[in-house]
């Protein structure tokens, strides 16, 4: 009876309407990443119609999107700025906080994103910034115990951190946090350029993947990426990037 019910129907539409919003939000704001329409166009039909958004998003339910936009839009604000400037890094880590109050994945980011600042002083202000709105988002829930065991340390935290090489009886590599560090300090000691900032996030959440078992709906994290990268090249690398959908699907 429920199933059949059409106000079933109308509350998971009400439900799941903010997730369009953001979808809509994340399509507009790689429409204005480009300059050509010709590629404004193709990257906004690209999110638009791409099945990892439809299956994660509106037939799971997941809510990854809005980290997933409060991401782009940090790559936004930072690719049409006129020149780097603190302001501008230090609000591009606050939506990187932002998005990881949902989803912790954009914390990744903020070393890359911190690299584009001159002094070692202000790229621990931009890490220290993208970690307040996480703080502030967490701190009344942390009483709880669920919220301690289910959110904050679940299982799925640790998942990138499986893959390793043992090197004696009880110590081990972890791979991901090892690659991690080496691409985070060929950014903090390398000039730095706005121009390639998503690139350096696109190597980071790459990492994640080579070594981590993912769920569906965290694919849509690379998502955005690929778009621009598919784009940029004009199609180029899309053999490599089907091979990705379709270890995905």
């Amino acid at each position: 009876n429920i199933l059949g019910n059409i106000y079933l129907n109308l509350h998971l539409l009400m439900l799941k309407l903010p997730y369009f919003v953001f979808d809509l939000g994340c399509a507009f704001l790689l429409f204005k990443f480009f300059d050509n329409f010709k590629t404004k166009v193709l990257a906004f039909a690209l999110w638009m119609f791409n099945p990892l958004t439809l299956y994660a998003t509106f037939m799971m339910g997941q809510y990854d999107i809005i980290s997933t936009f409060f991401v782009i839009l940090s790559l936004y604000i930072v690719k049409k700025g006129k020149e780097i400037d603190l302001k501008t890094l230090y609000l591009a880590a606050v939506f990187l906080g932002i998005g990881a109050s949902f989803k912790v994945f954009p914390f990744l980011f903020l070393i890359p994103l911190a690299s584009l600042a001159k002094s070692w002083g202000n790229r621990l202000k931009i890490v220290m910034i993208g970690l307040i709105p996480y703080l502030l988002t967490i701190l009344p829930f942390l009483p709880s115990q669920g919220f301690r065991v289910n959110a904050l340390f679940a299982n799925q935290v640790g998942k990138s951190f499986y893959s390793q090489i043992p090197v004696s009886g009880g110590e081990s590599i972890i791979l991901f946090l090892a690659a991690l560090a080496f691409f985070y300090f060929i950014f903090l000691t390398q000039v730095s350029e706005k121009v390639y900032l998503w690139q350096h996030f696109f190597i980071v959440i790459l990492l994640f993947f080579i070594f981590t078992h993912f769920h569906p709906q965290w694919f849509l994290w690379l998502t955005p990426f690929l778009i621009i990268e598919i784009v940029k090249s004009q199609f180029k690398n899309i053999f490599v990037t089907t091979l990705m959908l379709l270890s995905w699907f």
